[in-house]
């Protein structure tokens, strides 16, 4: 084992890891929008309540890794920044827009991309650059004006 470096041994795990979920993900139809759009036109709940047993299951998960201490949820960088509302507003409705016009998220589109859909590997690539362009690139100015990011403000809660 000492003839790969540790960050490849994690490259080589999440490949895998990913890999897996992706497929499962795939052949059980997992989608936030799908199971939107089934409950609400298809009145068939049953993928809204998976996504629901998916989502409890993840967090019972990082909350019980977080009371064994194996990790420490104040210490992720997404605990460390101030809450805003406007930027999760416009954010999300930027994202779900994106989303319905693209016809899916950015997990379904890489699952689909996987599976040999170019249009779904465009939206991935399209994402991917979009994504930079206002994190790091050109557009981040703007989005620091318009949503101000405070790193030494107090965490918005308890993490648990």
């Amino acid at each position: 084992m000492d003839f790969l470096p540790i960050g490849a041994w994690a490259a080589l795990a999440g490949l895998i890891t990913g890999s897996a979920f992706g497929l499962a993900a795939r052949l059980g139809d997992f989608c936030t929008l799908g199971a939107l759009e089934s409950a609400v036109w298809g009145g068939d709940q049953r993928r809204l309540r998976l996504w629901g047993i998916v989502l409890a299951t993840a967090i019972a998960t990082t909350q019980g890794l977080a009371l064994a201490g194996l990790i420490d949820i104040a210490a992720s960088q997404y605990h460390r920044i101030s809450w805003s509302l406007g930027g999760s507003l416009a954010g999300g409705l930027i994202f779900g827009y994106g989303m319905a016009l693209a016809g899916n998220c950015g997990f379904g589109a890489l699952a689909r991309a996987g599976g040999g859909d170019i249009r779904a590997l465009i939206v991935a690539v399209v994402m991917g650059i979009s994504g930079f362009f206002v994190l790091s690139g050109p557009a981040a100015p703007l989005r620091l004006w318009l949503f101000p990011q405070d790193f030494d403000a107090p965490p918005p809660g308890d993490p648990a």
